[in-house]
C-alpha cells in the first residue's frame, strides 16, 4: 500500500510553491524517518548523475530537495519522470508520446519512491491547470498518486479566495481532495487581517484550514552576495565578510567601463553619509 502523499500546488507560478515544499521538507523530516520527494511533471530541468554515475535530467527543484535535504533513500531516476522540454508538446500532440506511457512513468516513479519512505512529498508544477495541453495536469498527477493536497496562493482576501477556489475545483474534478491552504507574500501589516478573515472563510466554505500567513519581505526575494558569485560563476575580489547580505537591483552596478572611470563615478554619485 503507497504510503501517504503531500502535493503541493498554486494557483499560479512564482508565488512560493518551493518555499513551501522547503518548509513541508523540514517539518516531515523532523517527525519521520524517511521522507520522499518526487516532482511528476517538470519543466526547468538540468543535467545530473546518478547513484551508478549515469548521467540523466531532472527537474530544478528536484536537485535542491535531494542534495540539501541529503534524500539519499531516493534514487534520481524516479524523482523526475516527467520532463515536458522545448518541442514536447507539439510531439506529444503528432502521437510520438503516448500518454500511457507518461501516466505509467508517474505511477512508476511514485511506487518506487514510496516503497521506500514513510511519507512523500510532491511539487507540483505552475497552476493546476499546466500539463493539461500533454493530458497530465497537477490535478490529474495528484490523482494518479493518490495525494492530497496544499494549495499556496498569493496574500490577500477576495482575489487570492477566486484563484484558489478556481483551482481547488480542477482538483475536484479529478476527485483529489485539498487539505489546507498556505497564503505567501501577504502585507506585512495585514497578516493577522487576513489569518483572520481568510482562515475563517476557508472553514466555512470548504471546511479546510488556512495553515499557514508569510509575511512579504523585500529581502528575500534579494539574493545575497555569495548567491551572486556562485550564478555569475566568479570570485568575489572584496567584501567578503558581506557575502551572506542580500542586495537588490538599487545596490548594484553594471561595470561597462574602465574600472578607475567606474570608481571615480561611484564616488561622485555617492550618498551624503556613505563611505
Amino acid at each position: 500500500m503507497p504510503q501517504p502523499t503531500i502535493f503541493v500546488a498554486a494557483t499560479r507560478q512564482h508565488v512560493g510553491k518551493t518555499t513551501v515544499s522547503l518548509a513541508l521538507m523540514s517539518g516531515l523530516q523532523k517527525r519521520f524517518n524517511k521522507v520522499g520527494f518526487l516532482k511528476p511533471v517538470g519543466q526547468q530541468h538540468l543535467p545530473v548523475r546518478d547513484e551508478s554515475g549515469n548521467q540523466l535530467r531532472v527537474d530544478k527543484d528536484v536537485q535542491v530537495m535531494k542534495e540539501y535535504f541529503k534524500l539519499d533513500h531516493v534514487p534520481y531516476s524516479a524523482m523526475s519522470p516527467v520532463i515536458i522540454p522545448s518541442g514536447y508538446t507539439a510531439r506529444y500532440i503528432d502521437g510520438e508520446v503516448s500518454n500511457e506511457a507518461q501516466c505509467a512513468a508517474i505511477r512508476r516513479a511514485h511506487e518506487t519512491i514510496s516503497s521506500g519512505s514513510d511519507v512523500v512529498l510532491a511539487e507540483g508544477t505552475g497552476h493546476v491547470g499546466v500539463g493539461s495541453v500533454v493530458e497530465v495536469s497537477n490535478a490529474r498527477a495528484a490523482a494518479m498518486m493518490g495525494a492530497e493536497v496544499v494549495l499556496v496562493a498569493n496574500g490577500g482576501i477576495g482575489k487570492a479566495f477566486d484563484e484558489l477556489e478556481m483551482n481547488r475545483m480542477m482538483f475536484a474534478h479529478e476527485g483529489v481532495r485539498v487539505r489546507g491552504v498556505v497564503l505567501n507574500k501577504v502585507r506585512p501589516d495585514k497578516v493577522e487581517y487576513v489569518r483572520s478573515k481568510m482562515g475563517r472563510l476557508l472553514e466555512q466554505r470548504w471546511g479546510v484550514p488556512l495553515l499557514g500567513v508569510v509575511p512579504e519581505l523585500s529581502y528575500l526575494s534579494k539574493p545575497t552576495l555569495a548567491e551572486l558569485e556562485r550564478a555569475l560563476d566568479g570570485d568575489l575580489l572584496a567584501g567578503h565578510r558581506c557575502r551572506s547580505l542580500h542586495y537588490g537591483v538599487e545596490n548594484s552596478f553594471l561595470v561597462t567601463t574602465g574600472l578607475r572611470r567606474f570608481l571615480r563615478r561611484a564616488f561622485e554619485q555617492r550618498s551624503p553619509g556613505e563611505w
